[in-house]
């Protein structure tokens, strides 16, 4: 839109256009003061300016400038008087400066009376809603916090930092830092560094230990930048990220060394060019790291594998707790030195369950048509020299499975469903009766059902599904052939030996017993919960 003064027709007295605080012009909104301020014309008409207006402005000729149009600059007040595009971003960004300062609610972008006044003052400006306006002053949080550290990383002086605590309405407690210094100019500064949630203990300790996770975050954010650089110019994905150690768990310090051997180039490169990062592993150290991270794989995967609750775990308990062991063993009598006092303590603690481990979990591997008793044999056998307990272990598992399986064959068909063989419309009768006949000499011989079923050649692998293989599936195709065993193989393989599908329960209970809902009587609980399982 375009203002033309030149055609400002006569509207009578000076009070029409003039007011105590200096000129106005209809249609002409005013800002702030300037040192110079001009007002466009058109240089191409040349008509009488008949408005009293102009006893205010002097014109300037245009050849000055880059589009040869003539200007009007305001003798008296300075002021620039103008109508031009509206800048977005500058409105948004003096309003959140509002809303920050005086502590709006969000909501005030969406009253009405605030829009009708922004309208007015800017015909171009589009509107935003709450939501938006918190994007807005997270990302002036963001810019802000940049310019500080950049402000740190260039300051030469001390920094002198104060927190203290405080508890909100909710019982929430708060942590806030406070940095202050005096600049080259001798005047105090005060930025507010941090203000987060500060979980229970509130001790002394802790206090120091979120101070110092809060100054290392500020401290650490130019080195991550150097070493996302580092990891683009090197290939290397940055979406993979680096993971925390968490000290209660094995398969956490896994995590931890394999991320960080995934950026070991990259970490030797941000030592190169980054004087202050004196921790980058040496070549020596860079090998010691993959050799730990060999040693604890195991105890990852079978955290992974045994933490499912939609498929059998029982059976896939006993090889991989046989492997932990026998990797523990082997590096606790030959290993490197570096690592062998990790192992005794890892050994101390694992041996608590593998001495008290139930022998529930060692037959259940027996009902796995690829490995059977021969494997639980095979593998205590490859122990005896390590443990000088297996042998009496394995024959522990051996009597265990043929007690319970003689349980099972003495229960009537009243007592439990059995699984029996039934004609089907469209399959041989004559089959049908052979295997009925089969199941008869089964248990009129001198070998019972799990010691034909242990005597068949076993399933062979399939390295392709060796992951996938359905033994759940095995049983339905096969448990008919050996109705006793089946029973036994299908309340074994309902065991799970985690607690993971207990603590999804609780998770959900925690999403539903929240602030809103916190009334809610027991039995209502248990009907929501229990109901969405």
């Amino acid at each position: 839109m375009s203002i033309n003064i030149e055609d400002e027709p006569d509207r009578g007295s000076d009070a029409d256009v003039m007011s105590d605080d200096g000129p106005y012009i209809l249609g002409i909104p005013s800002t702030e003061p300037s040192s110079v301020v001009t007002l466009e014309t058109n240089a191409t008409t040349e008509r009488k300016k008949r408005s009293v207006v102009w006893d205010e402005f002097t014109i300037i000729d245009g050849k000055g400038f880059d589009d040869g149009k003539n200007r009007a600059e305001c003798k008296r007040w300075k002021v620039m008087l103008r109508y031009q595009k509206v800048d977005q971003d500058f409105v948004r960004d003096k309003i959140t400066k509002l809303i920050v300062r005086h502590e709006l609610p969000l909501v005030f972008v969406e009253y009405e009376e605030f829009r009708e006044l922004i309208t007015y003052l800017f015909p171009g400006y589009t509107h935003i809603a709450r939501n938006t306006q918190m994007s807005d002053i997270l990302r002036s949080y963001n810019l802000e916090s940049i310019r500080i550290r950049n402000l740190r990383n260039s300051f030469a002086g001390r920094i002198s930092l104060t927190s203290d605590l405080w508890t909100s309405i909710t019982n929430d407690g708060y942590i806030a830092l406070t940095a202050h210094y005096i600049d080259k100019d001798w005047v105090l500064h005060k930025k507010l560094l941090k203000f987060c949630i500060m979980p229970p203990p509130h001790t002394g300790i802790h206090i120091c230990e979120m101070v110092s996770k809060i100054l290392s975050d500020w401290g650490s954010h130019a080195r991550k930048v150097k070493f996302l650089e580092i990891c683009k110019q090197l290939g290397l994905q940055s979406s993979k990220g680096l993971r925390a150690d968490v000290s209660t768990r094995w398969n956490s310090t896994y995590l931890m060394l394999e991320s960080a051997l995934f950026y070991c180039k990259a970490f030797e490169n941000l030592g190169l060019v980054d004087d202050n990062f004196k921790t980058c592993p040496s070549s020596e150290q860079w090998l010691k790291i993959e050799r730990l991270t060999s040693f604890l794989y195991p105890f990852y995967a079978i955290t992974v594998l045994l933490s499912g609750s939609k498929y059998p775990t029982t059976y896939l308990y006993f090889e991989n707790v046989w492997e932990i062991h026998k990797s523990l063993l082997e590096e606790v009598s030959r290993g490197l030195n570096f690592m062998k006092p990790m192992a005794v303590k890892m050994k101390k603690k694992f041996d608590k369950y593998w001495s008290e481990y139930s022998q529930i979990l060692a037959i259940a591997l027996v009902f796995d048509p690829r490995y059977k008793l021969s494997f639980v044999t095979w593998a205590f056998s490859k122990l005896c020299n390590l443990d000088l307990n297996a042998s009496t272990m394995c024959n522990n598992v051996r009597n265990s499975l043929y007690q319970l399986f003689d349980e099972y064959k003495s229960m009537q068909p009243s007592d439990y469903d059995v699984p029996t063989l039934t004609h089907r419309p469209g399959r041989s009768r004559t089959r049908f009766e052979f295997m009925v006949s089969k199941l008869a000499e089964m248990d009129n011989g001198n070998k019972s059902q799990l010691d034909i079923c242990l005597d068949e050649p076993n399933v062979p692998f399939n390295d392709n599904e060796y992951d996938e293989y359905d033994v759940l599936a095995f049983w339905k195709a096969n448990g008919s052939r050996y109705p006793d065993v089946a029973r036994m193989a299908r309340d074994v393989l309902a065991i799970l030996v985690s607690t993971v599908a207990s603590e999804s329960a609780f998770s959900a209970g925690g999403r539903v017993i929240d602030k809103y809902q916190s009334k809610l009587l027991p039995t209502n609980v248990e009907a929501l919960i229990c109901l969405r399982d």
